[in-house]
C-alpha cells in the first residue's frame, strides 16, 4: 500500500499523502486507511514510521 510506505518513509501530512495517493481528501484517506489496516494512519505512522 502506497500510503503505509509513505507513512512510514516520510514526514509528509496525511493531506499530501492523500493527494498523491489519488485520494480527494485526508478524510477519504483515514477512512479506506482504517478500513482497510485495522487503524488510522497516524496511529500507523507512530508505530512503523522508522
Amino acid at each position: 500500500m502506497a500510503s503505509g510506505r509513505m507513512l512510514q518513509s516520510t514526514d509528509l501530512d496525511v493531506e499530501s499523502i492523500a493527494r498523491r495517493c489519488g485520494f480527494g481528501s485526508s478524510a477519504l484517506l483515514r477512512h479506506h486507511f482504517a478500513a482497510h489496516v485495522g487503524v488510522p494512519p497516524t496511529d500507523y505512522r507512530r508505530t512503523f514510521a522508522r
